[in-house]
């Protein structure tokens, strides 16, 4: 005779042998009462003595902490959520770091949101078991196999930001309104004067990078198809839903806005109290952005979003703060300027399996993202997106990075390094806070909280001179004993080693004494229901009495079970006086009789019991936890922008970068400047300088006169007297110019997202805008010529850049002309009306082979331009050229293309054929017909020496012999 209480996980009857002998009253619960309060009285005593610092005992979690959770052998799907318990051994609770009360105070909450599926054994499964005549124990084995696959979400995981924007564009007026799904902020910009919006909705698109664009149902057909006009060269790739415009009215827009309750706001507050922190925080006023505010949240109210991955029963999308954004505090650079420096390159996974995925090519955000954490990631990549104009923030960014490459703080930056490796998304678990969080949320929390400590006291080994703005706010918002306290509750409640075991949130013993009891008393069913045995075994045939066997099953309570016999085989055989048949199984009969249904009267569904006791106390302190919300969401935030400057920092040190030096005024000074991407491929990277200042155009007249006298009056001041607002390049192929281009760009805007940068020393002058004419984006999908494209990309260069703009042409103009000519003009005639500007003038680098407007003086070499060249040596004996990829003042009178030619393998005739011709263009002589072989070549060479000889005769000379001529050409000829 024996007992068995089966698990719910579906694991195997687990005989009474397996459990240790733990009778109901078998913990003395007094005794660990007694030890909790010693250790309380230790810790408070501990506390008392180093108030004065911020983390006593931090190795207290060391080992809870420091140890990821790892998925147990036999999980169980997450689909079902089966639940089994395990025995618990009786252990004290450990507190976290110090804490005042190592019992949390528990608010109240309905357990309603919350649901548990637990394995059932219903009729339909037995009849199955019976159809298949397979044994109990491999049918709960195969169960379990066929439920252990949990798709457990790793928080720490490369993940792909999800952005709503939404944008309307009415009576000249364009408002946008954001929402960071990951973050659930909602961000707003000021309305903005836009009579032709198509240039500032390019811009919105490629810095907010928005997955779902709403607009309204009202807008502009004009306006929709704008959104719409989205091909496969662009680097924004989302959807357009079109929304009924009652979703745009600014009243209802308004009233939504206020209905959001901000976590610094009172629940008591009223409308107008909302309206006017909310005017504290974004213009109100804004029409058309409230009224996209508005739509926004109409649409996260529906839930309805198409987006991947956002229809996780647990995710839930809400507003947690307001933030203001505008245009003018960024830098512009489009997808064009994007493609052509390479600061994304998105490349296939090489992993056939994950072809749905990419990863980051060789680009700069590849080099310079050294990020440990997720949302660091994101908030690095919104950096590139969205290079700050603000000298403020850029100083603290680079006065940041500098305290990190200090020799003296590299040890304690390592440190910092190694405990962001820790920090996993908090603003996607707070998402999931509405809804159920599993073991791993909870252990993703424990760490923040401990790993936000240690970061504050590394903080504070850190040796500068200057206030340093981050350093400060982690001093003062990671708010010491707010993270101990939700460490300690979290700590106190949770046991983590058992909740892995069960694949579900178990509570620590003495947290609740009915838990404890209940705990206690399913512990001791294996000797109860031994006892239970004994006793119906005297009562019942003594045939059946050795095999009894009393057990119990979750959900379907306690049951008396013998084996099946081989000669039963009808529902008829399996009758037993004083046993009541329920069930059978292929090796098992399933029974009941009176003293099992007192027992699940007076014991009840135990194990469901202690589950959902369970579910209430993780409930109560999910409550708890959702008070700290601002706390852990300003916390996270501050832990982001440390990872990014921290990630600046490693690769600034890697690469032996410089801090630049950022000013209003409008310059552009590099000295021994490097490409960040170019010299990682090589193994000697050319330095070269770079002086621009932008502003320095000429008047109408200078340029009609060929005077520049008057041009020095529009320099900025004498030591800028050498500085031009524009350098042409001109140069040998394969001689380094694009990528010399391609540097001075990279460079500034390096310096604008806060990093040091490739040189020996940089001055940047603030840069409005970055326009690029290097690379042609073609595709199929798009009905125009490459040329056209160049021409689009000039226009747009052209029609928006300022005196502060940064513009990079890569030899625009070769598209078009049987001889260049219609290039060259239009070079040149981009060039004029940029100097044309005067102090609008942008700071412009061109690199071209259009040598004739030198040789033809079409651009006067006395017009403020700078002309540099790319250095070469020239052998001539044997015509071999030298690259020296050194910038010299000067230009080249050459472009050395069939050198090229000949270097990358083109056919030697066709290269001497080229070589010919080029020297005849430029002695504008005639060009011979071609001569396909030896022979017209010989006859070509004796007509011509026939010729020559004609020539020579002298036929007014009565001496002259004609017939001895005419016979030389008959031999000569044959």
């Amino acid at each position: 005779m024996t007992s068995e209480h089966i698990e719910s996980s579906g694991s195997r009857p687990m005989e009474s042998n397996s459990f240790p002998n733990s009778q109901i009253n078998s913990i003395d619960v007094e005794n660990d009462k007694q030890n909790q309060y010693f250790d309380k009285e230790k810790i408070m005593n501990d506390e008392a003595r180093g108030s004065s610092n911020d983390i006593e005992n931090v190795d207290l979690m060391e080992d809870i902490v420091s140890t990821p959770i790892t998925q147990p052998k036999c999980l169980i799907d997450s689909s079902s959520n089966s639940d089994s318990l395990h025995q618990h051994q009786p252990t004290s609770s450990r507190s976290f770091y110090e804490t005042r009360d190592s019992t949390p105070s528990w608010g109240v909450r309905s357990q309603s949101n919350f649901s548990l599926n637990r394995h059932q054994l219903t009729d339909k499964e037995s009849r199955e078991d019976v159809s298949h005549g397979v044994t109990q124990e491999n049918d709960v084995q195969s169960e379990d196999k066929e439920h252990s696959t949990v798709v457990d979400d790793e928080i720490g995981d490369e993940i792909v930001e999800k952005v709503i924007m939404a944008v309307n564009h009415r009576k000249r007026k364009l408002g946008c309104a954001y929402y960071n799904v990951s973050t659930s902020i909602l961000y707003l910009m000021e309305d903005m004067e836009a009579s032709q919006p198509n240039d500032i909705v390019n811009l919105l698109l490629y810095q907010i990078m928005p997955s779902v664009i709403i607009v309204s149902s009202r807008a502009d057909e004009s306006f929709i198809q704008i959104l719409q006009s989205q091909d496969d060269t662009n680097t924004v790739q989302c959807e357009v839903e079109i929304r009924p415009g009652v979703e745009f009215v600014h009243a209802s827009a308004k009233t939504k806005l206020c209905s959001i309750r901000l976590g610094s706001q009172q629940s008591e507050a009223n409308r107008q109290d909302i309206y006017l922190q909310l005017s504290s925080i974004v213009n109100m006023e804004s029409v058309e952005t409230v009224c996209c505010a508005g739509a926004l949240i109409s649409y996260i109210s529906r839930g309805n979003s198409t987006i991947d991955g956002l229809q996780d029963s647990h995710q839930f999308m809400e507003v947690l703060g307001i933030e203001q954004f505008s245009l003018s505090q960024f830098m512009h650079v489009n997808g064009d300027t994007l493609c052509s420096l390479q600061i994304f390159e998105d490349e296939s996974h090489p992993n056939m399996h994950m072809q749905a995925r990419s990863k980051e090519g060789l680009s700069l955000f590849g080099i310079l993202n050294n990020t440990r954490t997720s949302t660091g990631k994101q908030l690095l990549k919104q950096w590139f997106l969205r290079p700050t104009l603000d000298l403020s923030i850029l100083d603290e960014r680079f006065h940041t990075i500098e305290c990190f490459l200090q020799p003296y703080n590299l040890d304690v930056s390592d440190q910092l390094i190694s405990s962001l490796k820790h920090i996993k998304n908090i603003p996607k678990i707070i998402g999931r806070m509405k809804g159920k969080l599993n073991v791993k949320d909870w252990q993703s929390l424990l760490q923040f909280a401990f790993y936000c400590l240690k970061i504050r006291n590394l903080v504070k080994e850190l040796r500068f001179d200057d206030d340093i703005k981050i350093f400060t706010r982690i001093k003062e918002e990671f708010i010491v004993t707010d993270l101990k306290d939700l460490g300690s509750y979290i700590n106190d409640v949770i046991d983590f080693d058992e909740s892995v075991k069960e694949n579900r949130i178990v509570i620590k013993p003495h947290v609740d004494e009915e838990l404890d009891h209940m705990k206690r008393t399913y512990d001791g069913l294996d000797d109860f229901l031994s006892e239970v045995a004994r006793e119906i075994s005297a009562i019942i045939p003594t045939e059946f009495a050795s095999t009894l066997n009393v057990i119990y099953f979750p959900q379907l309570g306690y049951l008396i079970t013998v084996p099946l016999k081989p000669e039963w085989k009808v529902e008829k055989d399996f009758q037993i006086d004083g046993l009541y048949y329920q069930f059978s199984t292929a090796t098992t009969v399933y029974y009941k009789n009176d003293r099992m249904r007192e027992l699940d009267e007076y014991l009840g569904d135990i194990h469901g019991l202690i589950v959902d006791r369970e579910i209430e106390m993780v409930q109560k302190l999910q409550d708890r936890a959702l008070e700290y919300v601002p706390l852990l969401l300003t916390s996270s935030a501050i832990c982001s922008e440390l990872d990014c400057l921290l990630s600046l920092s490693e690769s600034a040190r890697r690469y032996r970068y410089c801090r630049p030096f950022i000013t209003d005024a409008n310059i552009l000074k590099i000295e021994k400047g490097r490409h960040p991407l170019q010299e990682l491929c090589i193994d000697v990277f050319v330095e070269n300088d770079t002086n621009l200042a932008g502003g320095l155009g000429v008047r109408d007249d200078d340029i009609c006169e060929d005077s520049v006298e008057n041009s020095k009056s529009l320099r900025m001041d004498d030591d800028h007297d050498s500085y031009n607002s524009i350098m042409l390049l001109s140069g040998a192929n394969y001689s380094g110019k694009s990528v010399y281009l391609k540097q001075v760009a990279l460079i500034t805007y390096m310096a604008h997202i806060g990093s040091f940068v490739p040189a020996k020393s940089a001055t940047i002058g603030l840069t409005d805008k970055i326009f690029t004419r290097v690379q042609t984006r073609e595709t199929i999908s798009r009905i125009q010529s490459a040329f056209m494209i160049d021409l689009q990309q000039i226009s747009i260069a052209l029609r928006n850049s300022t005196s502060r703009s940064l513009l990079i042409f890569d030899e625009f103009g070769k598209g078009t002309g049987s001889t260049g000519t219609d290039g060259a003009g239009l070079f040149c005639g981009v060039m004029e009306h940029l100097l044309k500007r005067g102090k609008n003038c942008p700071k412009v680098i061109a690199a071209t082979h259009f040598h004739e407007i030198f040789e033809n003086n079409i651009l006067s070499d006395r017009l403020p331009i700078s002309l540099v060249t790319m250095e070469i040596v020239r052998n001539d004996d044997d015509e071999e050229l030298t690259f020296l990829y050194r910038l010299v003042p000067g230009r080249s009178i050459s472009s050395w293309g069939t050198f090229c030619a000949s270097i990358a393998g083109v056919p030697p005739g066709i290269v001497q054929r080229a070589t010919h011709l080029s020297q005849l263009f430029s002695r504008y002589e005639s060009i011979p017909p071609p001569l396909d072989d030896d022979q017209e070549r010989r006859v070509y060479a004796t007509c011509e020496q026939v010729a020559r000889k004609f020539l020579e005769l002298d036929l007014e000379k009565r001496e002259t012999d004609v017939s001895k001529f005419l016979e030389w050409v008959s031999r000569e000829c044959g």
